[in-house]
């Protein structure tokens, strides 16, 4: 793998053509963490991500 390129087999464009795949990331983490209340801070697309998922 070159650097600044990205492997199909490892990456899903379509999952991540919208925010809502990175907000189920987040969803994903903390329910396997099983955290059940906590305060995220997120600035510029991270806040948006924040928003989706909550």
């Amino acid at each position: 793998m070159i650097a600044g390129t990205t492997d199909p087999e490892h990456f899903s464009f379509s999952r991540y053509s919208t925010l809502h795949g990175y907000a189920d990331d987040l969803l994903t983490i903390l329910d396997e963490l099983e955290v059940e209340s906590s305060i995220y801070d997120g600035h510029s697309v991270g806040g948006m991500v924040g928003c989706l998922a909550s």
